[in-house]
Formats: structure tokens, C-alpha cells, sequence
């Protein structure tokens, strides 16, 4: 299963993916692949015990992105 987000702000969503992927290991495609920026392919495909601690490193990065330094891409 996958969702295919975006940030309310419009900007490319490519940093966040990147911030996210070097602070929690998340790993998200940027929507500038797909011709879409702001929006970022997110993919549900977890081993089944491993996918409550995903959601919630996943939460940790919504959580903070304001302090994820990220650079505008």
C-alpha cells in the first residue's frame, strides 16, 4: 500500500525526504521524481513487528520537521 502526500507548503518535498531519511531512517521518494514536487510517495510495506516502531520514527519526523534543518532543494 503507498500514499502520495504533499507539504502544505508547496516548496519540493525533496529535502524533507532527505531530512527524514538522515535523522530517522525513513526513506520516502521525493514527488520531483514523478513530475509532482511537493508531493512524496510514501510506502506502508513493513515486516509485520517492525512496522509499529516505523510509524513511530515516522511520527518522530512529523513531529519535529520544523527543527530538521532542512535546505530548500
Amino acid at each position: 500500500m503507498t500514499a502520495f502526500p504533499w507539504l502544505l507548503s508547496g516548496e519540493n518535498s525533496r529535502a524533507f525526504c532527505q531530512a527524514a531519511a538522515a535523522k530517522q531512517g525513513v526513506l520516502r521518494a521525493p514527488g520531483d521524481c514523478f513530475d509532482m514536487p511537493s508531493h512524496f510517495r510514501l510506502g506502508f510495506a513493513a515486516i509485520s513487528e517492525k512496522f509499529p516502531d516505523a510509524l513511530n520514527r515516522l511520527d518522530e519526523v512529523i513531529t519535529n520537521l520544523p527543527a530538521m534543518n532542512m535546505t530548500r532543494a
